[in-house]
């Protein structure tokens, strides 16, 4: 009997690499698998064995071997149930696959022979598109692959294994899994009111967070517990543009390893409190899995209870927010994960947290700034925006303010200027750039002024430069004037001396 091969793949990270399955039926008795299989892959031969018995085909009587190549490396997971019963299925001649080598497989299978979902399915599909094949999943796993590469690569689903061997005989499904993808698309309900419309009040700090949008800007926001700061941080996402098609499937890579699937060209949201851990943040564990950084790649991290989260933990941040990477070694190996994200602090302005209530706050001034000081350091310096946020007493007698798609429609403008301007958003302009554009001495001069005036040091004279250039362009003017520098300033209030 000739060897039969079937494509599968292995994920590493957010990438897959090609698993080919080779099996060969001869002399002899016994059924072998090679290949540094680990306990699951293992275990799925008698998985497949009663799956192929239940269907009515027959096992050879003879020795089978099954290798999984390349053979130095590590193969785990249920995806490789599939291919090892096509592979015996063509191996002894119970089956003609002449379009096997067309495709990539994968899929594990029920004892009764239908097929249940995998993961990985995303890295599958970047790994068919880069090989020129094409991909047969299971139902599920094919639309949301299809959902993300759309037509890049052609997606076929099937049910069963039957289903699995008329396709590689050649005879293709009616349809791929990207058409009916768009049949359900067609069937959704429409969106209702968003996060950002329905929060009343708050217009400063709606406001600071569209700069920050626009700018690609860090966010501080102050306020007591009952102020809607993460809600304010969540409506971001209204406001955002939709991601492209290749930030969309950076993004989609990423959660695709934690077995995630998040609204296609949806920005995504993280959220971690004061408590949470260094590994839980940065990512790690026994697969070096993401942490929250990276899943909150092209999207919105927000720190939540940022003045009690451990000075360690906090200024962990800054290889992320300097390098838009992060990287982690451990002992299996090292993978490099991205992670550019707007982040958000929220923090209370004191112990009690209700300093600016009238008399409810019982802190002392001392107090109050040696909370606010555990927020300084490298991180501290990469925030640009500060805002205070405030519980809407009545929030039925507030007016509306202005809807998400007029801001999201400025802010998308805005990004695409600073794009064409300088091929970056303004949040990674160098003190070089800023020195020697944008705006007039006598400009500078005002701004010089301002800083004697407040107080404020050279760390917040850049800063205030690079959210004057965000607020500009909101505007749509080419230079920065007074009225953008006097903004942009009061967005560094805690700066100011004496603090507050």
């Amino acid at each position: 009997m000739p060897i039969a091969t079937i494509h599968s793949f292995k994920t590493i990270g957010t990438q897959a690499v090609p698993v080919t399955v080779e099996c060969e039926v001869t002399k002899g008795i016994g059924i072998h698998l090679i290949g540094l299989a680990d306990a699951a892959v293992k275990e799925s031969l008698l998985r497949t064995i009663t799956a192929l018995e239940s269907l009515g085909y027959q096992i050879p009587g003879k020795k089978i071997v099954i290798n999984l190549a390349p053979a130095d490396l590590r193969k785990d997971g249920t995806g490789y149930d599939l291919p090892i019963a096509l592979a015996i299925l063509a191996a002894s001649g119970q089956a003609d696959l002449p379009d096997a080598d067309k495709y990539i497989v994968a899929g594990e299978l029920a004892l009764d022979g239908s097929v249940r979902h995998v993961h990985g399915y995303i890295q599958a599909a970047e790994l068919a598109r880069r090989e020129g094949k094409a991909l047969l999943l299971p139902r599920t796993a094919a639309d949301l692959a299809a959902e993300v590469m759309r037509e890049s690569v052609d997606i076929y689903e099937i049910d069963s294994l039957p289903t699995a061997v008329q396709t590689l005989e050649g005879k293709r499904p009616a349809f791929t899994a990207w058409e009916h993808v768009c049949q359900m698309q067609k069937e959704k309900p429409a969106p209702g009111k968003n996060l950002w419309d329905s929060i009343k009040g708050n217009y400063g700090a709606k406001r600071a967070l569209e700069i920050a949008a626009a700018g690609g800007h860090g966010v501080l926001l102050v306020g007591a517990p009952e102020s809607p700061k993460a809600m304010l941080a969540k409506a971001m996402l209204d406001i955002l543009p939709p991601l492209s098609a290749k930030e969309n499937l950076e993004v989609q890579l990423i959660h695709a390893m934690n077995s995630n699937f998040i609204e296609n060209e949806q920005r995504p949201f993280e959220q971690a409190s004061g408590s949470v851990s260094l590994q839980a943040l940065l990512g790690g564990g026994f697969n070096t899995h993401p942490g929250r950084v990276s899943l909150a790649h092209r999207g919105v991290l927000l720190i939540d209870n940022a003045a009690i989260l451990p000075k360690s933990t906090l200024e962990a941040l800054r290889a992320p927010l300097e390098d838009k990477a992060v990287t982690i070694s451990r002992l299996k190996g090292k993978d490099t994960y991205p992670a550019d994200f707007i982040p958000v602090l929220g923090t209370l302005p004191c112990p009690c947290g209700h300093y600016g209530e009238g008399e409810a706050c019982t802190c002392t001034p001392g107090q109050r700034i040696a909370y606010l000081a555990r927020l300084s350091g490298p991180v501290y310096d990469r925030i640009a925006v500060q805002a205070w946020t405030q519980n809407a007493k009545n929030p039925e007698t507030l007016p509306d303010g202005e809807n998400a798609q007029a801001v999201a429609e400025r802010v998308a403008k805005a990004r695409r200027v600073q794009t064409e301007r300088q091929g970056k958003l303004n949040e990674e302009l160098s003190m070089h750039d800023l020195d020697h554009n944008f705006c007039s001495d006598t400009v500078k001069d005002f701004l010089g002024d301002l800083m004697c005036k407040l107080g404020l040091n050279m760390r917040a004279y850049y800063r205030i430069l690079r959210l004057a250039r965000t607020i500009a362009d909101l505007e749509g003017a080419e230079d920065i004037t007074k009225v953008h520098i006097a903004e942009a300033a009061s967005y560094r209030f805690l700066d100011r001396k004496p603090n507050i």
